[in-house]
């Protein structure tokens, strides 16, 4: 728990990742508008674990189609329908 209270707007979503000390979420971009959800998640496709570093953001663009951490991804995860 290491960010302040937030108080979300009417018609919007605080929305958080799994991981949440280092997702890229609300936290990140912001509220997200109601008018922009158009469905319901069903499915993970594919889900790793926490990055080498704390700069998530410089992380992702690096390792972005690149698989050379294969140790973090979370196989019982991937492809898991969600109820």
């Amino acid at each position: 728990d290491n960010i302040g209270p937030f108080v979300v707007p009417e018609d919007a979503y605080f929305v958080m990742g799994d991981n949440r000390d280092m997702s890229l979420d609300s936290r990140y971009w912001g509220f997200l508008d109601r008018n922009l959800i158009t469905g319901t998640p069903s499915l993970i496709v594919f889900s790793t674990g926490e990055p080498p570093t704390k700069d998530v953001r410089s992380y992702i663009l690096k390792q972005r189609g690149q698989f050379k951490e294969k140790s973090r991804i979370r196989w019982e995860r991937t492809f898991k329908f969600i109820k």
